[in-house]
């Protein structure tokens, strides 16, 4: 019983810093390209104010961050909400592109090429 548990807590810590570093991706990718559209001028010059001791632009870190705890509030943490909203924000064309994109990859991965 005892290494089930001990199993069961490595999965779950291994899944919380795989989580971890996708959200941290998804913030320094995000960061780079709201910082070309704010020299670009398509966002204020606010955005661009760097911190003082890093030298970051932190208000575009800080409003990313905002929004993703936005989102998981919201959503009140439910993974089918969440799974829902990423599908209609990719719904239309987009999506009919990868259908047959994705059904390549699973037959070559069916048929060991």
């Amino acid at each position: 019983m005892g290494l089930k548990l001990a199993l069961q807590a490595f999965v779950v810590l291994v899944g919380f810093l795989i989580l971890s570093g996708a959200v941290n991706t998804s913030i320094v990718g995000s960061n780079g390209v709201l910082n070309r559209l704010a020299e670009d001028g398509v966002l204020t010059p606010w955005f661009l104010h760097p911190q003082a001791r890093f030298g970051t632009t932190h208000r575009l870190i800080n409003a990313v961050a905002l929004l993703q705890i936005i989102t998981i509030v919201a959503s009140l943490g439910d993974v089918y909400t969440l799974a829902k909203l990423t599908h209609s924000a990719s719904s239309g064309r987009s999506s009919s592109r990868h259908w047959p994109w994705s059904f390549s990859v699973q037959e070559q991965g069916a048929a060991g090429v």
